[in-house]
């Protein structure tokens, strides 16, 4: 089996582990009411989508990073931060319904998808050239040549945590005044 249809099997066992999390969070929630916007904290949209933007870029790198533990703490990151999201989409769509609630959450939750799993992918692939690297299968000159082709990759990837970040705090909230 090549790496391609590898990573195609990965990617979709990443979309499976997100959907169970998402559900389990979903389900267990309570029905305690949370505001929307703000939440009290009165950010402006540009702090807001700072602070969203570190926390996101954090989680990003921590899935890359945990290449060096050959994907464990990967994983339990995904399933963490799926659980958040089913117990965040069940305390909205509790206070404004079901359509709304995808109108607002599925554009940016849809790119954090992309880059989840992109950011995943790019670690697995740094855990087998690790392996590979460490049991001699390649040499030093083409495993460095190969990190660095990861490391660019994750650099586009990034570009998608910028752009969910983006979508997040300033265009969901203009398809949800629409509404």
């Amino acid at each position: 089996m090549n790496l391609n249809i590898k990573s195609k099997y990965i990617a979709i066992a990443i979309l499976i582990l997100i959907t169970l999390f998402l559900q389990l969070g979903y389900y267990s929630s309570t029905f305690k009411q949370i505001e929307l916007f703000n939440q009290g904290n009165y950010l402006t949209n540009f702090d807001l989508f700072v602070k969203i933007l570190v926390q996101n870029s954090t989680f990003y790198f921590l899935i890359i990073l945990g290449s060096l533990f050959f994907n464990i703490s990967s994983i339990m990151l995904i399933c963490y931060n799926s659980y958040a999201w089913g117990y965040s989409a069940k305390m909205t769509i509790s206070q404004i319904g079901f359509f709304k609630s995808f109108l607002l959450i599925g554009p940016h939750i849809t790119i954090e998808i992309l880059w989840i799993i992109c950011s995943f992918l790019i670690s697995f692939k740094i855990s087998l050239l690790l392996l590979s690297f460490f049991n001699n299968h390649i040499n030093e000159e083409a495993f460095v040549k190969s990190i660095r082709s990861k490391i660019k990759l994750s650099l586009y990837g990034y570009c998608l945590v910028i752009f969910g970040c983006f979508v997040e705090i300033f265009i969901s909230p203009l398809i949800f005044k629409l509404l």
